[in-house]
Formats: C-alpha cells, structure tokens, sequence
C-alpha cells in the first residue's frame, strides 16, 4: 500500500511539482531538504460486513506537509488534499476504494539549529484498500453480493445499521 499511495501522489504534477520526489514514510531527517511529505500509517484493520471479512482494509494515515514558512506548508497540504480527498484510484496492484481526509492541524517547530520549521498535518486519511488477489477472492467467494461501494460502509455506520438498510432496498 504504502509504494502505490506514494507513486500516485508522485505521479500528481501540483504534488511533484512542489515537493519533488521528497516523499518518504515514518521519518524525515532534520538535514533533509524541503519542501517534504512524510506519511505515517496510524492503524489500519480489516473491514468485516455479517458475511465475514471483505477484503478491504481501512487504513489511517496521517500526512505531514513541511515548509519554511507557513503559505507554503498550506500549499504542499492543499494539493496533497486536492489528489486525495474522495479518491477512488486502482495504482500499483492497489485499489483504492475511498480516501477521506479529518482534520488538518498546522503546527510549528524549531530545528536544534533554529531554522523555523512549519507543518499542516493532515490526520486520518482513511485508505479503504483492496488488493488484486483479495478482490479476484472476495469476487469468486461471494459471487451473488457483488462489489459496490456500500459493502465497506459496515465498518462506518456500524453492521447492525446496515443489514437493516440492506433488507430496507429489497
């Protein structure tokens, strides 16, 4: 997940454009260049409906767009927000079923150096993936339910909600 979300961003000419290729997960060094995203997975957990697992996986990432100063710290979050809010993206063997963005703090650091550091966190992509092989298994072992998008709301609205408003559309 975390190479194909990478190279989709990447392959965004408003994200390169302003970050280059600095896109890295978990960590950014203090003497790396800037401007940078750092991605962190913050969890991420099976999605289950009342036939069992589904195959996806709901994924939550956190995005740390870092600049000099301000504006463009905005800026770096604005297009990482403008590729992903919404999403529905099938890139690197990974399907991407929804991308949601929470909240979007702007916080402020100084290096030990004293350079002011500025960063806009964008908490809680959720990343609701699925893989080539899970959706071929979930396809052939659950031929009479289909896909669509409304199998992974289970996860959000709670599965007892859903089954009644699944017998509701019969």
């Amino acid at each position: 997940m975390e190479e194909a979300l990478t190279s989709y961003l990447l392959a965004d000419a408003g994200v390169a454009g302003l970050v280059g290729s600095r896109t890295t997960w978990s960590a950014r060094s203090q003497a790396s260049a800037l401007p940078a995203i750092v991605l962190q997975v913050i969890d991420g957990a099976p999605v289950y409906t009342d036939e069992g697992e589904t195959g996806l996986t709901a994924t939550r990432v956190q995005a740390d767009c870092w600049r000099r100063d301000y504006a463009s710290a905005k800026q770096v979050a604005r297009a990482l927000k403008a590729r992903l809010s919404g999403a529905r993206v099938t890139t690197g063997g990974v399907e991407f079923q929804a991308v949601f963005a929470d909240s979007e703090p702007d916080l402020f650091e100084r290096s030990q150096g004293g350079e002011e550091l500025y960063r806009t966190s964008m908490d809680g992509l959720a990343l609701l993936e699925r893989s080539e092989h899970a959706r071929l298994r979930w396809t052939q072992d659950h031929p009479h339910l289909g896909w669509s998008a409304d199998r992974w709301r289970a996860r959000e609205i709670g599965c007892a909600q859903w089954r009644t408003d699944r017998r509701d559309r019969r």
